[in-house]
């Protein structure tokens, strides 16, 4: 919570637009890696008929699994590097990109991100 403090901080003493955005069921956006297997029995009122003993091969992650949390880290990680943010070394849970049209900051929390833009107008 302190790189938001901070963040916010350069916001309000450099005029930047400041946004809080949340990513709803974020987990369930995170995608399990090829390397990484995992099943699971099927809901009661799912089964097909012949197919009871079947077990789901889960390709996204659930809310309750324990690694839910990397997961959605690594799929979020990997979709901002692809959109030209640089992650920052020191501090793991911010990202910038500056360009011509101005600089971008972002913090993440779990699903939340704090976002600062330098000139709001050009950086849409």
């Amino acid at each position: 919570m302190e790189s938001w403090q901070i963040l916010l901080h350069l916001a309000a003493s450099l005029g930047w637009d400041t946004q809080q955005i949340n990513i709803k069921a974020a987990f369930l956006y995170g995608l399990l890696p090829d390397n990484e297997i995992q099943y699971m029995e099927q809901l009661w009122g799912f089964k097909g008929k012949g197919k009871e003993e079947w077990v789901w091969k889960i390709q996204q992650g659930l809310y309750s699994m324990k690694q839910s949390r990397r997961i959605w880290n690594q799929t979020m990680n990997k979709q901002m590097l692809s959109w030209s943010f640089t992650h920052l070394s020191c501090e793991s849970c911010i990202y910038y990109r500056t360009s011509n049209s101005g600089t971008i900051i972002s913090a993440v929390y779990i699903d939340n991100f704090l976002s600062i833009v330098s000139d709001k107008d050009k950086n849409e």
